[in-house]
């Protein structure tokens, strides 16, 4: 339902830290030609729950409009309810991480579950789980008792595991720059060319593990993007040698 590669979206700052409507425009004209099938706002590397409330919303309603329309739009919570009557009419779908929200607000809309507890599955009925490379070792035990529920991976490092083949997605905030390796990655393992496929994902591994695992990671995807002409401001400088080694 929301494809192969979910993509976690930066929020675009201007200088003085309010939101760039012209970065947005051109950020999601890239990610729309670069695999995208489905965006979330609020991610985990988003920066969204910085900007004013009114902001929020206008993101919201230009990302909605903005967007190509063949791309989905999911919205993360993962600390309190968002405002439902304000937004809902703009989101496809909802990603909960946490156990401790009240889901019953969310049911007529789909829901992809983070951190889940298998027990949950049957009294709210995600259409969606997503795992980490904590909980990955259940996804055959999932799709044998679930075999509708889609599971998507929560990092470009799980690709590769031998399991990841029952899954039906990533998501991940590394396909704002590698969206086509990700889709050409997922290609092959459902060609059977593992072997082809574990050869290009050694060469993109060590900027897959950067982009994820750096504690700088959100100025480096800006300042990657930026590079790729995506007027991105990252609010630290980012070194040199850092943008050699993600090879943009």
């Amino acid at each position: 339902m929301f494809g192969k590669i979910i993509t976690e979206m930066l929020t675009p700052f201007s200088l003085n830290k309010r939101l760039d409507f012209v970065v947005l425009n051109q950020y999601l004209s890239y990610l729309s030609q670069n695999y995208t099938n489905s965006l979330v706002i609020n991610g985990e590397l988003s920066e969204y729950d910085k900007l004013a409330p009114n902001d929020k919303l206008r993101f919201i309603n230009a990302t909605y409009t903005l967007k190509n329309p063949k791309i989905k739009l999911l919205y993360l919570i993962d600390k309190e309810l968002p405002s439902l009557r304000t937004i809902d009419k703009y989101i496809d779908g909802y990603i909960v991480k946490g156990l401790d929200i009240d889901y019953k607000p969310l049911v007529n809309k789909p829901l992809i579950m983070m951190d889940y507890d298998i027990n949950k599955i049957d009294v709210f009925k995600p259409r969606g789980i997503i795992l980490s490379k904590a909980t990955l070792p259940l996804i055959s035990k999932i799709k044998n008792t679930y075999p509708d529920v889609s599971i998507y991976l929560k990092s470009a490092e799980l690709i590769l595991s031998g399991l990841s083949s029952r899954a039906s997605g990533i998501i991940t905030a590394s396909s704002n720059l590698y969206g086509d390796t990700l889709h050409l990655l997922m290609q092959l393992l459902k060609m059977k060319e593992d072997y082809l496929a574990r050869d290009l994902f050694s060469i993109y591994l060590p900027r897959f593990k950067l982009l994820e695992n750096h504690p700088n990671n959100i100025n480096i995807l800006k300042t990657a993007l930026k590079k790729i002409g995506i007027s991105f401001y990252p609010v630290n400088s980012t070194k040199k040698e850092l943008l050699r080694f993600i090879g943009v």
